[in-house]
């Protein structure tokens, strides 16, 4: 019985030690792999909050160049308008001269300066193109009606009836693309409320 004593001695003591070292190796393995996850854990905590912040200021960018849009987009359609309103009163009318006509000369310098200024918006949005050919037209209008106020003495009924074809035409261009702008420019602004 001594030896089965022994035996199961032996056994119990390998058994235990055997227990002992599995438990031992599995604290530790666990203890490494949950350090390691820790790790990573933080590693990929520290990206997320890295990605957020950049996400944060990519919005922050994103909303102050929609401000600035907002802001800066009702006064070129309001222009738009004004000019194109003013020309046609200057072609409907007999009897208009440049006096009573006094602010288009000015709107459309300050259109100009807003497309010098709001080039970059105005380019990024695909504005530009029409918005300076609208430009162009109010400035040609502009200076045809100066001349056939000034010539209106001076030149020749055929002469003058050609510069008023001119004014007319120019109208009728300023007339098309005036609505295509507003409704360009107008799709651009969100709704708000």
């Amino acid at each position: 019985m001594s030896d089965l004593g022994s035996i199961l001695t032996s056994l119990f003591g390998s058994g235990a030690v055997s227990v002992l070292v599995v438990l031992l190796l599995r604290t530790w393995l666990e203890a490494r792999v949950r350090r390691s996850l820790e790790a990573e854990l933080e590693t990929l905590r520290h990206e997320n909050e890295k990605e957020r912040e950049r996400l944060r200021e990519e919005l922050k960018v994103a909303h102050e160049f929609l401000e600035r849009r907002i802001a800066l987009y009702p006064r070129i359609v309001e222009l738009v308008y004004r000019i194109r309103n003013l020309a046609r009163e200057a072609v409907s009318s007999q009897s208009m001269s440049m006096a009573d006509l006094e602010d288009l000369p000015q709107q459309v310098r300050e259109l100009e300066n807003s497309l010098f200024e709001q080039r970059f918006f105005l380019q990024h949005d695909g504005l530009f193109d029409e918005i300076h050919a609208f430009k162009n037209e109010a400035i040609t209008f502009v200076q045809l009606f100066q001349d056939l106020e000034s010539a209106d003495l001076v030149l020749s009924k055929g002469t003058f009836s050609l510069l008023q074809r001119q004014l007319q035409d120019r109208y009728a261009s300023i007339e098309k693309l005036h609505k295509p702008i507003i409704e360009r420019f107008s799709s651009l602004v969100p709704e708000l409320g």
